[in-house]
């Protein structure tokens, strides 16, 4: 706990130490949330069918239902470096996700009853810096993943690290407005891509407000005081994992593609001035989930690839923030 404490205090010292010199702009805008030290997040996917919409050959084709997709996802970030014109932090990531089918049918069934319940691991390290001027601003972020099912130690010939990357240029117009552009180097669709990216945050009134980082999230804001927060949103969330097949109908590794676009509705409260939590549900369209024999940019062949049908999800989280009197 002492070491969750010690995080909130770099924190809150990087957001006090930049609002006292008017020198520099921000990147963020008034009415939005407190930045996350620590959080903790639970998630499901509930009742939804899935079968082979493309295969290499007729052995790989099977028809299933997924009961439930649950996911854990633990961050933090830890300061470096804390001056008013520069901030560089390094994050720390554990992410943990597994799949729990029924109704097996077809005949790559073995596959599946080797990924049943089997744990997708996701363990990261991200390198974040923010360099402020006095109307714009520059981010960039790096991050390396070792992404895979847990089954094995992957071996350097299995590519096991991803790696994505993030510039971003942005304009400060004023205390609520600020406006910007770059280029992400991501999984965000369950593959390698350079995507091109835009972001738009304002803030009309101490009630409404908007988070725009286009193509990835649209978000809504509503602050019902200062203790709640409610948003409407649709976001892409995207992941690559390494997984290890042995026998028939496939042998040897192989790469889960997976996105998906989310609608939904999250209501955020504090709990104790730096203690929050976060309860959110909604829609998920999955727009990728394919097993293919590369991640790169030259990502192989198709072995599988599915169509999913739409499901309903809900998520809990309890998360760390800087506590408000360090804010002002």
């Amino acid at each position: 706990m002492r070491g969750i404490m010690l995080l909130v205090c770099g924190c809150s010292f990087m957001i006090s130490a930049q609002a006292q010199d008017s020198t520099y702009c921000t990147s963020t805008v008034l009415g939005q949330g407190r930045p996350k030290a620590f959080e903790f997040n639970y998630g499901r996917i509930v009742d939804y069918s899935v079968d082979t919409r493309d295969v290499v050959n007729d052995s790989l084709q099977f028809k299933s239902e997924v009961r439930r997709n649950r996911r854990i996802d633990i961050k933090a970030r830890v300061p470096l470096l804390i001056r008013p014109d520069w901030k560089i932090s390094l994050g720390l990531g554990y992410l943990v996700e597994n799949y729990s089918f029924e109704q097996f049918s077809g005949p790559a069934t073995p596959l599946l009853e080797q990924l049943e319940d089997r744990p997708l691991r996701s363990l990261s390290t991200t390198l974040s810096a923010a360099r402020y001027f006095k109307r714009t601003y520059l981010l960039s972020r790096f991050r390396a993943s070792l992404d895979h099912d847990g089954v094995e130690s992957p071996s350097r010939d299995d590519n096991p690290i991803k790696y994505t990357a993030i510039g971003f240029f942005g304009w400060k117009r004023n205390a609520n407005t600020t406006f910007g552009g770059g280029v992400a180097f991501s999984y965000l669709l369950g593959r390698a891509q350079l995507l091109p990216i835009v972001g738009y945050s304002h803030t009309f009134n101490r009630h409404f407000g908007i988070e725009l980082l286009l193509p990835q999230s649209a978000k809504a804001r509503f602050n019902l005081g200062d203790k709640n927060l409610l948003y409407a949103a649709a976001e892409i969330e995207g992941a690559n994992y390494n997984i290890a097949f042995s026998g028939q109908p496939l042998d040897g590794t192989f790469f889960l593609e997976r996105s998906a676009l989310r609608g939904s509705v999250r209501f955020e409260r504090e709990l104790y001035d730096w203690l929050w939590c976060g309860f959110d549900a909604g829609i998920v369209r999955v727009l990728n989930l394919t097993l293919v024999t590369d991640h790169g940019i030259d990502r192989g062949k198709t072995v599988i690839g599915t169509r999913v049908n739409e499901a309903l999800f809900f998520g809990a989280s309890v998360f760390i923030v800087p506590p408000r009197k360090m804010m002002n």
